[in-house]
């Protein structure tokens, strides 16, 4: 079963739609090959010119995760403010797409997660506190690029259940699903590959996992595979206000399998010292609430991220 869409197109549907069984088409478009600004062009800026300092323009990207690109609108704000030159290139995919479009130079700036990201580089790297994940990022990160400082906010990845199977189980932690038998995570195709997937859950905890494709990165549709009994895990990012709002838990990690996921600005070196500065500004004031905040406003809301950003901005008078 491959469920697959964008948060995003089904909050515009007023996040009414069903679950749909059997292998969907991927589309074939190429991201980079047309601006995909989103919000109705609140905050939008030419993509020629120069800007602050007479750089050249900056191009920012995002995941195909609604949550992403709320950041990503706001880095791209705080960078206009200054006088920066922005080209937004949102809802792009996952790091197997961006991260070589970074490399190359077709992208400069994008929000990451410091786990996640040391890991596409080191699939092997050990539990380590944010500090320590962010210094081996130094060195893990090839010359082109670096990252900034990391905020509070963090969205991990996460083996979510139901209360009632939670219940059912008396599960607290991914160790008590050891021996449940098949056991189904309803989470994007890349899970399979990733060192928290089935591979991981296996070695780390003794646990027997199937993953089910849902390619709506954590959304509407995961969570609904989730409730509707068709999975009995989801990876659901913890930052999701769906968490709450269905009631479901996020079973703990005892063993750190699932390395800290704060949010971290991935940059080129076309990002100076000015842009950086803006960037970072915005993480400071980023807290683990704020982006709880942020979110709730996308889904129940359905509030475009221009307009997201502009109103978080202004109320941490940041522009």
């Amino acid at each position: 079963m491959t469920i697959r869409s964008t948060r995003r197109s089904l909050l515009a549907a007023g996040g009414t739609a069903g679950v749909v069984l059997g292998a969907a088409a991927c589309s074939s478009s190429d991201p980079f090959e047309e601006d995909t600004a989103q919000g109705g062009g609140e905050g939008a800026a030419p993509s020629d010119g120069g800007g602050a300092g007479g750089s050249s323009t900056l191009v920012i990207g995002s995941q195909a995760y609604y949550s992403n690109e709320i950041i990503a609108e706001l880095f791209a704000q705080v960078l206009e403010a200054e006088g920066f030159t922005v080209e937004r290139q949102f809802q792009i995919g996952q790091r197997e797409v961006y991260v070589p479009e970074l490399e190359s130079g077709s992208l400069d700036v994008l929000p990451e997660y410091l786990g996640n990201l040391l890991q596409h580089y080191e699939p092997d790297a050990p539990s380590a506190s944010p500090e320590e994940i962010h210094s081996a990022l130094g060195e893990a990160l090839p010359g082109a690029l670096r990252v900034l400082d990391f905020a509070e906010a963090s969205d991990q990845d996460s083996y979510t259940t139901t209360a009632a199977f939670a219940q059912e189980h008396s599960l607290t932690t991914i160790a008590d699903l050891a021996g449940i038998p098949d056991l189904r995570i309803a989470a994007n195709s890349e899970f399979e590959v990733r060192p928290y997937g089935p591979e991981g859950a296996k070695s780390i905890y003794g646990v027997d996992v199937t993953v089910v494709p849902v390619e709506d990165s954590g959304g509407p549709l995961t969570v609904q595979a989730l409730t509707d009994g068709d999975v009995q895990l989801a990876d659901i990012y913890t930052a999701d206000p769906a968490i709450a709002a269905n009631d479901l838990v996020v079973l703990e990690d005892p063993e750190s399998m699932i390395l800290p996921q704060n949010v971290v600005p991935l940059v080129t070196e076309k990002v100076d010292e000015t842009a950086a500065a803006a960037i970072e500004r915005v993480i400071e004031q980023l807290s683990a609430d704020d982006l709880v905040a942020i979110n709730q406003r996308s889904v129940e809301e359905q509030a475009n991220s221009a307009t997201i950003a502009t109103d978080w901005l202004g109320e941490k008078g940041l522009v």
